[in-house]
């Protein structure tokens, strides 16, 4: 059995104290929203508590759908750097970015290329001409398990918080969700946005929804995770032979007592009967007095 953590959202506190001139544009709007709003909904205190309850369940793995940062600030990078350093090596736990992550346009070098040993892949990926840190696609194989991480993190404009995959990654995407199918590999794919139709307004969707829904249609997974939305989510999606299960997570540091669950995630069971693939799980929810975590139940199936 493979056990696999999922959390997403983490948008680290508290927020660097960011120069005049980094508040231009984008960021300004963002800093005000964090001052007014989004500061006393995420704690620091509480995705602490979530990474030593991770490190008590042992996963074999953790997979983190981005938003680590809130406005794209260099020091914010350098912030996260050093709490996914605290959290783990870079084998043991893969990220895919947000669109907090792509806040603003930052260099690699300064930004989310400081994160690249989380984000690259651990087999040849023949899909690309080149196969460094920053490509997308990128996979990691484990055993029988795949771990596929699609970037849908773009710079956008104000109020804005979409996402796009982009034909080059849905092309890369069709042809690893084959080859792997044909292996009878079990194809985990994580996504910041969530991704099928219909699950959010313009404004915040994943723009080439529809065609990620048809690469899942024609080439198959058995399981997408996803995060954005800061609330539980479960969907299943058709695939060639079955239903696809699609699951988002609430913000890993939600606090209790707002519009939104509080922090959570999850934890899935991924075994192999016989030629068949089978994912169960539970979650792992902040508690009312917000001391740790405890069960919160199995994940949803149907």
């Amino acid at each position: 059995m493979f056990l696999l953590a999922h959390l997403s959202d983490v948008h680290l506190a508290p927020l660097p104290r960011p120069q005049l001139r980094q508040l231009l544009g984008k960021r300004l709007s963002g800093y005000l929203s964090w001052r007014h709003n989004r500061q006393t909904m995420h704690s620091r205190n509480i995705i602490d508590l979530m990474v030593s309850d991770i490190n008590k369940t042992k996963p074999d793995h953790v997979a983190i759908t981005g938003d680590l940062v809130n406005i794209a600030l260099e020091a914010e990078f350098s912030q996260a750097q050093r709490w996914l350093k605290d959290f783990g090596p870079g084998n043991s736990i893969s990220l895919v970015p947000g669109n907090h992550d792509a806040y603003v346009p930052v260099t690699h070098k300064k930004g989310m290329g400081l994160w690249d040993s989380y984000m690259t892949g651990n087999i040849p990926n023949k899909h690309h001409t080149r196969c460094f840190a920053g490509d997308f696609p990128y996979v990691r194989r484990f055993d029988d398990i795949a771990l596929i991480g699609v970037s849908t993190a773009i710079p956008t404009l104000p109020f804005v918080a979409g996402g796009r995959i982009g034909k080059d990654q849905l092309d890369a995407l069709e042809n690893i969700l084959r080859d792997f199918g044909q292996q009878n590999l079990c194809r985990v794919i994580m996504i910041h946005h969530p991704p099928l139709p219909g699950q959010n307004r313009w404004r915040k969707a994943l723009w080439d929804a529809e065609d990620f829904k048809d690469v899942l249609a024609h080439c198959g997974a058995e399981l997408v995770l996803h995060g954005h939305n800061h609330t539980h989510m479960f969907q299943t999606t058709p695939g060639p032979e079955a239903a696809i299960p699609v699951y988002g997570v609430p913000s890993a540091s939600m606090v209790t007592k707002k519009h939104k669950p509080p922090a959570c995630y999850y934890l899935f069971e991924i075994e192999k009967n016989h030629q068949n693939w089978s994912i169960s799980g539970t979650m792992r929810t902040l508690s009312q007095n917000e001391a740790g975590f405890e069960y919160g139940g199995p994940i949803p199936q149907d």
